[in-house]
């Protein structure tokens, strides 16, 4: 009878720790204000980089690419939104704050690599602190 209940107690243990360091420390309305900020730098973002688009000198198809990018990463937050939303732990929409991350590589190339007014990237960097704390907080890098 020790062994099992010793069997249990290890696998929730096991099992806290795959879900990360954050789970059972933050709230879920703590995570929710993680997201919420997320999507408002984030929109704030989108519109003021795809003025700056508009304003600039690139081409035609490069400002296609840089617009699907910022729409790309639109979409993954309005998922993750969704989807966080669905769940009953906050810890389940992981997979779509992955998803998030990486739809924000290539935006993350693109303001490395293009000089733009300082506002966006201003913006910028606010909405990249947000998604390196949205990152952390699922224990994702």
């Amino acid at each position: 009878m020790m062994m099992a209940t010793a069997v249990l107690l290890l696998s929730a243990a096991v099992g806290a720790a795959a879900q990360g360091r954050y789970v059972g420390q933050l709230s879920r309305s703590d995570v929710d204000n993680i997201i919420r900020r997320l999507e408002d730098s984030g929109d704030e973002f989108r519109r003021d980089f795809l003025r700056e688009l508009d304003r600039s000198g690139l081409s035609g198809s490069q400002k296609r690419i840089y617009r699907n990018q910022v729409d790309f990463f639109e979409n993954a937050t309005d998922r993750l939104r969704s989807d966080f939303d669905r769940q009953n732990s906050w810890w389940e929409s992981r997979n779509q704050v992955r998803n998030v991350i990486s739809a924000a590589v290539p935006l993350n190339n693109t303001m490395n690599a293009i000089s733009f007014r300082r506002n966006v990237e201003r913006q910028w960097n606010r909405l990249r602190n947000d998604i390196n704390k949205l990152a952390d907080t699922y224990d994702l890098p």
